[in-house]
């Protein structure tokens, strides 16, 4: 019995770690993606041979990352499901060269995502302390762009700033590593349309999806 004891003192926090209740933690990691720029003269129709000769140009972009989150789980036996939201400032940004094509053909194009938040669930599985989980819901993102003022006007400027709604999908593991505290890594890829946008004299650039892949880890401090 003595033996029992002492071997039931050496188990770990993780061991016996309970993943029910509201949770509250910090996170950072790195973001990057895509997005791109297609410029459309004001008249398509007198101008095909040229929207021909400028496909869409792509801006890729890349940066830190910090936030934090808070969520509530629900643990059945090992099957965890569990609801987090989370927000996040960001330093994501990247622009072009200089390429001899609109909308980027002088002065280049750039996107910048400023922060970007999401709504998911997740759904893991309990082992010993140790939960791999997968994750999906609504994201929200506040970004800006522009392009070459060439190809929108000389005499203007040629961008947007826009909040818009998108989706997030993703993965990774959590592990309980001590009375109320797990360390976590994830993997999330979020999607959102940007909006179009003109200059002086109806000259419009198109903008593609915005597309982020975002790598995070973070710490969770459980109330429960």
């Amino acid at each position: 019995m003595t033996g029992g004891a002492a071997h039931a003192a050496d188990v770990t926090p993780a061991a016996g770690f309970g993943w029910s209740g509201f949770y509250l933690g910090a996170s950072a990691g790195y973001g990057f993606g895509d997005t791109d720029y297609a410029y459309h003269p004001p008249d398509l129709t007198a101008s095909p041979a040229f929207v021909e000769n400028y496909p869409a140009l792509g801006v890729d972009y890349d940066g830190g990352m910090i936030g934090g989150q808070l969520g509530y789980n629900l643990q059945a036996g090992a099957v965890v499901l569990g609801l987090e939201a989370d927000v996040s400032a960001s330093g994501i940004r990247g622009e072009t060269s200089t390429r001899d094509a609109p909308p980027c053909f002088e002065e280049g194009c750039s996107a910048e995502i400023g922060w970007f938040g999401t709504g998911r669930l997740r759904l893991g599985y309990d082992l010993d302390g140790f939960m791999p989980f997968v994750t999906g819901g609504a994201a929200l993102v506040g970004f800006s762009g522009d392009a070459d003022k060439g190809a929108c006007g000389y005499n203007g400027s040629c961008g947007f700033s826009d909040t818009a709604w998108g989706w997030t999908l993703g993965g990774g593991v959590e592990w309980g590593f001590a009375d109320h505290w797990s360390a976590k890594a994830e993997y999330l890829y979020v999607n959102v349309d940007a909006p179009d946008f003109s200059g002086p004299g109806g000259k419009q650039v198109s903008a593609g999806d915005l597309d982020v892949s975002a790598i995070r880890i973070g710490v969770n401090y459980h109330l429960d």
